[in-house]
């Protein structure tokens, strides 16, 4: 009777842990040079991530990591008052499917050196990069798996550079970066992709020495850039059938190449 029972709270008890697998986090940090790491290695995991910095700080540095299924995470990085930053970093990466990244930097236009990364590894991946303002800021995302989709926004954001490669089939890809001699990239690997790239100057402005890059290698894919300003640069290159591109620019002294093979 001992051993029966000893076995009855074993299964309920290992049956409960299995259920048990739903990790919150949420993080607020206020103040000079924050840092803050949160790792979820269960199912059903949520990460929420605020930063806020109020006077002169040396780095705002976040980074998440999930391994698990239908995970969220999300960062916020804010310079308040006349604070200055001069490097922050937000960093998220997922392994599993049904995932979702979200990350946004306000920052003035006089702080640098600001990057986002996103690593999505599984299937049915979404994520969001968005940062105002600032210079030399670096968006990167990677996806590994189909159905992803993956966008970023620089508003105002000059002397930066917007990365997507998306590795699988029936993926997504927009970036649309407002300001001067910015460079976005987009490399998809597979069938059923889209990818659109939208660069402008900043607000009343024209842009200037912006470049935009697109390469898909696989069937039914099709690409359009939009570019306005002085000195761009567009090319798109796409190798298989099925294939088309559109490419509008504005301004004077541009290029624009396609290849289609």
């Amino acid at each position: 009777m001992k051993k029966l029972t000893t076995l009855l709270f074993v299964l309920v008890f290992a049956s409960s842990m299995a259920f048990a697998q739903n990790n919150d986090a949420d993080v607020d940090q206020t103040g000079n040079n924050l840092d803050a790491e949160v790792s979820q290695l269960q199912n059903q995991n949520s990460a929420d991530v605020d930063q806020a910095s109020e006077q002169d700080a040396i780095s705002l540095e976040s980074s998440v990591y999930q391994d698990g299924f239908s995970n969220s995470a999300t960062i916020s990085q804010d310079q308040d008052g006349e604070a200055t930053v001069k490097s922050s970093s937000a960093n998220i990466e997922q392994i599993g499917n049904n995932n979702w990244a979200s990350q946004s930097q306000a920052m003035f236009q006089n702080n640098s050196n600001h990057d986002h990364s996103v690593r999505q590894d599984g299937n049915r991946n979404w994520s969001n990069q968005s940062s105002t303002s600032g210079y030399s800021v670096d968006f990167d995302v990677l996806q590994v798996g189909n159905n992803n989709d993956a966008e970023q926004v620089g508003n105002s954001a000059s002397a930066s550079g917007a990365e997507i490669t998306s590795l699988g089939n029936g993926n997504v890809a927009e970036q649309t970066m407002a300001n001067l001699k910015n460079d976005a990239t987009i490399y998809q690997d597979g069938s059923g992709n889209y990818a659109a790239q939208d660069q402008t100057g900043p607000t009343g402005f024209m842009g200037n020495g912006n470049t935009a890059d697109i390469e898909q290698l696989g069937n039914n894919n099709w690409a359009n850039q939009m570019q306005d300003g002085n000195n761009l640069n567009a090319t798109i290159n796409q190798y298989s059938s099925g294939n088309w591109a559109d490419v509008s620019q504005t301004g004077f002294g541009s290029t624009a190449t396609v290849t289609q093979n």
